[in-house]
């Protein structure tokens, strides 16, 4: 059916009749994939260099310039902070086919002034109506962290690290990509998957509140799309870096980019190795109302965590004909992980210790995860209409994925003298794999020069098992334990397809889009016979209303309707001990959250201010629970009746002076949480805020100076209430050797705010939970840039440009 609609839009638009005038069309990028817009085009008569007319670069890059009398011209391209295209002579003939420019690749205007070279430099943070743009290629402070560290440093991010949440404007329930692919991953998973990923492999990350109908429905506070670098310049380039820091521990990093291009070949590959060592120190205090009397229970741990990760990609980009190219994409990402856990656990009662517990966990996992990617991407021929061409799009994905964890724990209850009441040993064994494939096709129609609409399908097939045997050793013989010992299946297929209509006429600009998804999955635990069994069908609008009210102002009103479904880690049953008295467990009772988000924006020059308000129904939340009379906790996921936030964000990049660029983002929001648990209901209400502020210097010789920092208030986050945090940091950058290489030093975390703390006040719990991480750290990281760097592209060269091609 997708494909018949596809032929008829085709073909309903291929009436058009000669005209008498001609057409020129053409794109503009700033690298493959990467549309410039606001681009402005100018003609200009070649035997006098008279201006005939000019347009502005949409937001695809594209121009049309129509109605050109038969002539011989010439075309001008230019942009703030980029090099000035001029094309060469074109000669426009009554009742031929339009002149196709293809893709015009501007680059960044370089200057030499005095043997100093100055270049465009874009901001650590950028800001527009749609989404937020984080430029980590750019930032001197995120230099030698991890992809988690940088993403704390994003207007109004927060990240639990206690639940590993990534919550966006105080809402949880991000959506995050890599290069365009979903990571399906646990939020303990992402976490540990983003503290392994070096910030030397990320060019940029892209924040948006409110995605179109083409994204996925999933994430109820947004996407968060993480693309890694990619070397644009012709010919053979690259890069190479390395770096080494110290916190608590030592710590290395390195990495290396390949590229090779020419007019129809582009190959690239780049690898990246770290060893990120962590030292977290925490601090586990509860109040628990015992029959004998008030008795606290006081847990410290130190955890070392010796977290080793690579990663390699490599693919290229292949240009069949004019108009068609083929892509391919093989990614790996392998994590090692050691953790070793240290925990005395005080009992009192009466102002006295009652009795000891001491245990050490030895926690040995793996993860390999692969990627691979075939895309095709065909540009239809625009001849004799007055539009840019239509563009089809495929994508197809298979990714498997293993997770292997070997857990041993041994410790024992003692008196306060030392006297050993009762030793233990356990021992588990969790082999989970995952397997993910997924078809997508993309296409776009141009109906005129001001309208479009978008149709696209997607299908995604989920498998996973995981098969867990939990020993305790009894005398000298390991014997499982049925209570533990779990095997664990989930199957998921998903069916999609959406509709996306957009239109501009005189400074409004429509967009209002449709996504319906039906999905199937089964979820079983094989000893318990619990089998979870869900069909259903869900249809997701967007609407998006922009009013430009002159050069430099807009506001944008938005709406769509997302869903959220609880990841494979989230339902798996398996229990996961932190002592023997505190454990965490899945939930395979959890039904889809779905919320409703509506988006005020306005923008002022670079100024953006934005109005958001979310209602969400059975809203993932971490929760727990305590037995008083053993001193078990249990930390779980349930469906909260309703969360609610409204949040006022506003981004101010400034420059006071010649030299100094600032960019400062505010967050204020609102939480507001009814919880349905056996006790009762539970509701939570508060304020926050979150300040965000970073400052470069440019500095004579080549150096470069930046201060960064940020302050969360308190706030809630379902069932806990978690305390201030803050952070600042400094770092220098000198660039030698004409630029080529680059010397980085930055300190984070100067004072040491950034600690977490949370407390849970709430019937029989009275908890306060205190942690604190490596985050005081300096680090040293020297890079070299070879090859050709900043070649301008072939003029009339036709590549891939659309979302699909940028996902390589």
């Amino acid at each position: 059916m997708a494909v018949l609609v596809f032929i008829w839009l085709e073909k309903t638009q291929a009436t058009a009749q000669p005209v008498s005038t001609g057409q020129i069309n053409g794109r503009v990028e700033e690298a493959p994939g990467q549309p410039l817009p606001l681009v402005t085009v100018r003609l200009h008569n070649m035997a006098d260099s008279t201006l005939l007319k000019g347009v502005v670069a949409d937001e695809r890059g594209a121009f049309v310039l129509s109605s050109v009398p038969p002539d011989t011209y010439y075309v001008v391209l230019s942009l703030l902070g980029y090099e000035t295209y001029t094309s060469r002579p074109l000669t426009v003939l009554a009742n031929r086919n339009p002149i196709d420019l293809g893709v015009i690749r501007l680059v960044p205007e370089v200057r030499q002034v005095a043997e100093v070279q100055v270049v465009a430099r874009r901001p650590f943070i950028e800001q527009d109506a749609e989404k937020t743009i984080l430029n980590v290629s750019n930032s001197l402070v995120s230099t030698g962290g991890t992809a988690l560290e940088v993403l704390e440093k994003a207007p109004g991010v927060e990240i639990d690290y206690q639940s590993n949440q990534i919550s966006l404007r105080g809402k949880q329930g991000l959506l995050i990509l890599i290069n365009g692919k979903p990571t399906n991953l646990s939020a303990q998973e992402l976490a540990s998957f983003l503290q392994a990923l070096s910030s030397a492999t990320i060019d940029r990350i892209e924040i948006m509140p409110n995605p179109p109908a083409r994204f996925d429905a999933s994430g109820n506070a947004g996407v968060i799309n993480i693309r890694l670098k990619k070397e644009q310049g012709a010919g053979l380039n690259g890069s190479l870096t390395g770096g080494v820091g110290y916190g608590e521990t030592a710590k290395y990093n390195a990495a290396g980019t390949f590229n090779y291009r020419n007019r129809t070949l582009n190959v690239y590959a780049n690898a990246d190795w770290n060893h990120n060592p962590w030292h977290i120190y925490t601090n586990f205090r509860r109040l628990i109302n015992h029959p004998r009397g008030l008795v606290v229970v006081d847990q410290y741990n130190d955890w070392y965590l010796e977290n080793a990760s690579r990663s390699a990609n490599a693919g290229l980009d292949w240009t069949l004909s004019r108009r068609t190219t083929l892509g391919t994409l093989v990614t790996w990402t392998s994590l090692g992980s050691d953790q070793l856990s240290k925990n005395r656990t005080l009992m009192q009662s009466q102002n006295r210790t009652d009795s000891v517990l001491t245990n050490r966990g030895d926690i040995n996992g793996g993860t390999d995860r692969y990627l691979f990617n075939l895309n095709v991407k065909h540009v239809f021929d625009s001849t004799n209409r007055p539009r840019p061409p239509a563009e089809l799009t495929f994508d197809a994905d298979y990714s498997p994925y293993q997770f292997t964890r070997r857990n041993t724990y041994e410790g024992n209850y003692a008196k306060p003298d030392g006297t050993v009441l009762t030793p233990f040993e356990y021992r588990s064994y969790a082999p989970t794999t995952i397997t993910l494939a997924s078809v997508r096709a993309d296409f776009l129609r141009p109906l005129t020069k001001s309208t479009t609409v978008e149709l696209g399908y997607k299908s995604t097939w989920l498998q996973s098992r995981s098969d867990v045997l939990f020993e305790e050793l009894k005398g000298e013989r390991w014997k499982p334990d049925p209570r533990f010992s779990l095997n664990f299946r989930y199957r998921e297929t998903t069916q999609a397809g959406y509709v996306n209509f957009r239109t501009r006429s005189r400074g409004w600009e429509i967009q209002a889009g449709l996504r319906a998804e039906h999905t199937q999955s089964v979820a079983e635990a094989l000893e318990t016979e619990n089998r979870v069994v869900r069909d259903y069908l869900n249809l997701f609008p967007s609407l998006f209303i922009t009013r430009k009210l002159s050069d430099k102002q807009q506001v944008q009103v938005s709406y769509s309707r997302r869903i959220d479904r609880p990841t494979y880690q989230e339902m798996n049953p398996n229990v996961e001990f932190q002592t023997p008295i505190l454990f965490h467990q899945g939930n395979p009772f959890l039904v889809p959250q779905y919320t409703k988000n509506a988006l005020l924006t306005h923008t002022y020059g670079s100024v953006v201010t934005s109005l958001g308000y979310s209602d969400a129904t059975d809203a993932f939340v971490w929760v727990a629970e305590q037995n008083d009379l053993t001193f078990e906790q249990r930390n779980s996921y349930t469906n909260a009746r309703r969360f609610q936030n409204v949040s006022l964000t506003t981004t101010v990049p400034w420059s006071p002076v010649r030299g100094w660029t600032t960019s400062n983002s505010l967050s204020l929001y609102q939480n507001r949480y009814a919880i349905e648990l056996s006790a009762g209901l539970f509701q939570s209400v508060q304020n926050s805020l979150t300040v965000r502020s970073t400052h470069t210097f440019s500095l004579p010789d080549n150096w470069t100076l930046e201060l960064s920092g940020f302050y969360n208030s308190p706030r809630t986050n379902g069932f806990f209430q978690v305390k201030h945090q803050s952070q600042v940091s400094v770092a220098v950058q000198h660039q030698f050797w004409q630029k080529r290489a680059t010397f980085r030093l930055n300190l984070t975390d100067l004072f040491y705010g950034n600690v977490f703390r949370n407390t849970i006040r709430y019937e029989n719990l009275h908890v306060n939970n205190y942690a604190r991480r490596e985050t005081r750290q300096i680090r040293a990281t020297l890079s070299y840039r070879f090859g050709s760097q900043q070649v301008k592209a072939a003029r009339s060269r036709t590549t891939s440009s659309t979302e699909d091609q940028q996902r390589l």
